[in-house]
């Protein structure tokens, strides 16, 4: 039986946030140790992998602010969100350090043409 999807990205958080540590995990969001430990071993009465709670949900979101609600909840999107100043940001950042190393990329190309010349 396959640990249900949920699960999985709560081990990613876990795994991120608290270098897999599910002690630390469970007291960072206020939530009993062994209710996380839980959700990665099968239930001997029922034998299925239990859910996440709705209060473990909302503890994770609330605690772990750049966590993607959404990919927590759907797997859809990535798991850390970025605000769109700082993607914005990061995009811009990246355009001027490839403009700097164009410019830096055509002057060399020039210094190595001219030397090919002297030669």
């Amino acid at each position: 039986m396959q640990i249900p999807k949920i699960n999985a990205r709560i081990m990613q958080i876990i795994d991120y946030k608290s270098n897999g540590n599910r002690k630390k995990f469970a007291e960072t969001i206020g939530i009993a140790q062994q209710s996380i430990n839980r959700l990665f071993n099968i239930d001997n009465r029922t034998k299925k992998y239990p859910v996440a709670t709705t209060d473990m949900l909302i503890a994770i979101t609330e605690m772990f602010v750049d966590i993607n609600a959404r990919w927590l909840l759907t797997g859809d999107g990535k798991m850390l969100q970025v605000d769109n100043l700082q993607e914005n940001q990061l995009t811009y950042n990246l355009i001027q350090e490839i403009k700097d190393l164009s410019a830096e990329n055509a002057l060399l190309k020039k210094e190595n043409s001219e030397l090919v010349k002297n030669k």
